[in-house]
């Protein structure tokens, strides 16, 4: 459950085997079957609370909120920045943006983080 991309398949079937040991009395497979399901319960809660990270208000990806507008498309390479928006062309210009400012970057509209 807890075991991240690129660790080694002979360590995790070493650590499944270990944990799928014969020895273990009633009690202990009972209170472990319990853990690994309050651990798939806390996953399956994280997946369905959070959205998906890195991705534009108008992602296909996230999930639509109930009588909500439909989001805007942010305009791509080669669209002229938005009525408003600061083009954003050295460090300085990005520093002078407040937290979560709506700015445009090589014609891409970013916000402040």
């Amino acid at each position: 459950m807890y075991k991240g991309g690129n660790s080694s398949t002979d360590e995790s079937l070493r650590l499944a085997g270990e944990n799928l040991k014969a020895e273990w009395s009633p009690q202990t497979f009972m209170a472990a079957l319990e853990q690994a399901e309050n651990n798939v319960r806390i996953r399956k809660n994280s997946m369905s609370s959070l959205g998906p990270v890195g991705v534009s208000q108008a992602s296909p990806y996230l999930p639509k909120q109930p009588g909500a507008a439909p989001a805007a498309a942010a305009p791509g390479p080669g669209t002229p920045p938005a009525a408003g928006l600061p083009e954003i062309k050295s460090k300085a210009d990005y520093d002078q943006l407040p937290a979560g400012a709506s700015y445009m970057y090589k014609g891409e509209q970013k916000i402040k983080r």
